[in-house]
């Protein structure tokens, strides 16, 4: 980027398919990759990327004699004059793309985001004004994948403006190392995605449980006089009693230490805990709570150049909100129906520049006022605080030409089978009712990946139904009538917060496996690809519907 270069980057777990789409409409024309098992998937697809002239690889000793290796590529800047970078670097301007960021690809192929010097040194600017990090004296964890915009953003451009420090994790974060490289590196600012942040409490529930029954007592009256204080924090009542202080300064202090969050739970600007991507259900944000851990939510997009609201501590927070607009952009609902609900719009100077080799696109994403048209659904309350409600492409019309946003739906069952299910989707696009398909939490591999066998949690909450299955395919294979009336009694549940009958789910579906990266479910940044479900699943789905 400093000589001049357009980046982008390429998801490890990507598919050699995926990366040969990526390498051609980028017209990339060098590739830097890791390792030898990179290396075979770009040499797999290397006869059809016509523009790739050079190739080079940053670890180990390439296997090929036309891929350099990271010492070559250091000797051949060496022979070269800094005077050439310079020269580069005065024939830039702030409004040139300098990155590409890749669309997570939920509806299709991925699109290249154009972002430009500006959109990126405004961005890290207006971030570091919002929370006020402290300069020379900030550390994180990088972990999350650098093709992302919230890790780019973070874990490069951020830190090198706020001369903060970045210890990279290794391969193994995902699968469950994090816990122990943030112990070892105790950073000063913590961001997770929702998944990290749920089967970090997982893993906390789990060591919970095998605690004696006193120390239980104990820890649930602290976690209640912690999460007593930050629910009256965000609403503006008394709060830091007595209780409070005494819980978080001789037992909850102990388990940020234990998680190596510690520094991040006493940073000196009161932000250290964030997450991004996708929605934090209530439970879990509730849960962190009361650790004495306030997650601050942060919406945004490649397209917005990062972030565009996010909430701060204390009475910039609300449940279930990503906060209120940044004083740098300006965000509002477009077009609200009569319950206020819209697409949400913003613009400002941290924007995109547009898709790459899309003008028809880039034309429906930014308007002629210059609005950014971001897809979500929202509404924004009095406060100003902004609350998604869905997308507009996820919408569900009904056989009877009902629109339904399907993630607060979701969410509602979600929260009645916390311990249980992993994943839930609607699904009911031109059909009579609504159903769903429900994916039971599962053991993760070691390369956090679901595997087929039940957590202990799920396992032990079937039993409670006289099911002893340790797999989702040997449930419904039982068919246990108790378990299914368990789990249509938390539909049930949930069914008493639907605005109307349509709202309503009638029927589920349990899914034989959970979704994941390998069966193509998910993107790289845990998205469900709803229409890659829906493919996978349309016989059963099908037959749901034939049923009585």
């Amino acid at each position: 980027m400093e000589a001049g270069g357009l980046a982008t980057g390429i998801y490890t777990t990507n598919s050699a398919e995926c990366v040969r789409y990526i390498s051609n409409h980028s017209r990339g024309n060098i590739m830097v990759l890791e390792d030898q098992f990179q290396l075979e998937k770009v040499n797999s697809i290397k006869h059809e990327l016509p523009k790739l002239k050079q190739i080079i690889q940053y670890t180990g000793k390439p296997s090929s004699c036309d891929v350099l290796s990271w010492q070559d590529v250091l000797h051949i800047g060496d022979t070269l004059p800094d005077t050439i970078l310079q020269e580069r670097l005065e024939l830039q301007g702030v409004n040139q793309p300098c990155m590409l960021v890749y669309t997570s690809g939920t509806t299709g192929n991925p699109k290249g985001v154009m972002m430009s010097q500006e959109n990126i040194t405004f961005t890290v600017r207006a971030s570091n004004k919002r929370y006020g990090w402290a300069y020379d004296t900030e550390s994180g964890v990088s972990y999350l994948p650098l093709s992302h915009v919230a890790a780019t953003i973070t874990d490069i451009y951020l830190a090198m403006y706020g001369g903060g420090t970045v210890w990279f994790a290794d391969k193994t974060a995902l699968q469950g190392s994090l816990v122990d490289t943030l112990k070892e590196c105790r950073p000063s600012i913590f961001i997770g995605v929702p998944r990290v942040w749920e089967k970090m409490e997982e893993r906390i529930k789990e060591f919970g449980a095998k605690r004696p029954a006193a120390a239980k007592k104990i820890i649930n009256w602290a976690k209640n006089a912690a999460l007593e204080h930050h629910m009256a924090r965000m609403y503006g009542k008394p709060d830091n009693s007595l209780s409070y202080r005494f819980a978080s300064k001789f037992m909850l202090k102990q388990v940020h230490k234990s998680l190596g969050l510690d520094k991040a739970a006493s940073n000196s600007s009161g932000a250290g805990f964030f997450t991004a991507a996708a929605p934090l259900s209530s439970s879990t944000l509730q849960y962190f709570m009361s650790l004495d851990i306030p997650i601050l939510e942060v919406y945004g997009s490649s397209e917005s150049g990062g972030p565009m609201t996010s909430c701060t501590l204390g009475a910039g927070m609300r449940m279930n909100s990503v906060g209120t607009s940044w004083p740098e952009f300006e965000t509002k609902i477009l077009n609200p129906d009569s319950t206020g609900e819209g697409e949400i719009v913003t613009r400002g100077r941290g924007v995109c520049m547009g898709y790459l080799w899309d003008q028809q696109k880039t034309r429906e994403l930014v308007d002629e006022e210059g609005w950014i048209h971001t897809g979500d659904l929202g509404r924004m309350d009095s406060h100003g605080f902004l609350y998604i409600t869905g997308r507009i492409k996820e919408i569900i019309i009904t056989g009877g030409g009902e629109n339904i946003a399907p993630v607060a739906i979701e969410d509602a069952i979600k929260a009645e089978l916390d311990q249980v299910v992993a994943h839930v989707m609607l699904i009911g696009d031109k059909r009579k009712h609504l159903s769903a398909i429900i994916t039971l939490r599962t053991v993760p591999d070691a390369r956090f990946q679901p595997t087929s066998i039940l957590q202990p949690e799920v396992q032990k909450w079937l039993k409670k139904y006289g099911c002893h299955a340790d797999s989702a395919e040997k449930v419904i294979r039982e068919n246990n009538p108790k378990v299914m009336e368990a789990i249509k009694s938390a539909i049930d549940r949930a069914n008493k917060k639907a605005v109307n009958n349509a709202h309503r789910v009638h029927k589920f579906l349990l899914a034989p496996a959970e979704f994941s990266l390998d069966g193509g479910e998910l993107t790289p940044t845990l998205k469900v690809r709803r229409h890659i479900v829906l493919q996978k699943y349309k016989e059963q789905i099908d037959q749901l519907y034939q049923d009585k």
